[in-house]
């Protein structure tokens, strides 16, 4: 068999070390941005629920929202992986003097040991731990921009000051001023030490 049938072969049975170990830190981050997504997306209710609704949810979000109450944020605190498995050594080609040399592994089991006549005596175990990094405080205190947009100034205002975000208008605030935008647009992050700034308009 060639060097080029070998080499073709290896990379169907086997993959690279690094990139096994990345698929599984992989894995893990796709299952905390899940988690992540699920609590984001109750944050972004509780924002949005308008007081005034007769909608019974939206009654409960605002009443939720009024008391204080904060998502849960769950986080995955490791992942221990251990791989039993065979491993290989390509020399991969290259136009500098020196080819370097590649890392395989495939994964052994039962299949493969009588697939490949492999002795599982023989194998490899690898073993490594995913720790993920907590979030900074910043993080944590990022907040939802709420749909204000619409809304007379002073109830925007009031809105804001319950949920913390602190804000500037371009006008005095009056029963005759709406707001006509803000700057992050609602639906956006606002971050500590950010203001959100507020557009009014006349009625």
């Amino acid at each position: 068999m060639s060097n080029d049938s070998s080499a073709n072969a290896l990379d169907t049975m086997a993959a690279p070390l690094g990139e096994l170990i990345a698929a599984v830190g992989r894995g893990m981050a796709d299952a905390q941005r899940s988690l992540d997504a699920a609590t984001i997306e109750t944050i972004q209710a509780l924002a949005r629920a308008d007081p005034s609704s007769k909608n019974g949810e939206e009654r409960g979000l605002t009443m939720l929202r009024q008391m204080g109450y904060q998502p849960t944020w769950y986080r995955i605190p490791e992942l221990d992986a251990e791989i039993t498995a065979s491993l290989s050594v390509s020399k991969a080609e290259s136009v500098s003097a020196t080819s370097p040399l590649r890392l395989y592994l495939s994964p052994v089991d039962a299949s493969y040991s009588n697939r490949y006549d492999y002795n599982l005596e023989a194998a490899t175990v690898i073993r490594f731990k995913v720790v993920p990094v907590p979030p900074t405080p910043q993080a944590a205190e990022m907040k939802v921009v709420p749909p204000i947009v619409g809304l007379s100034a002073s109830k925007a205002g009031e809105r804001l000051a319950e949920l913390g975000i602190p804000f500037e208008a371009t006008g005095a605030i009056s029963p005759g001023n709406t707001v006509e935008a803000t700057s992050p647009e609602p639906g956006k992050l606002i971050g500590p030490g950010q203001t959100l700034k507020m557009t009014l308009a006349s009625s």
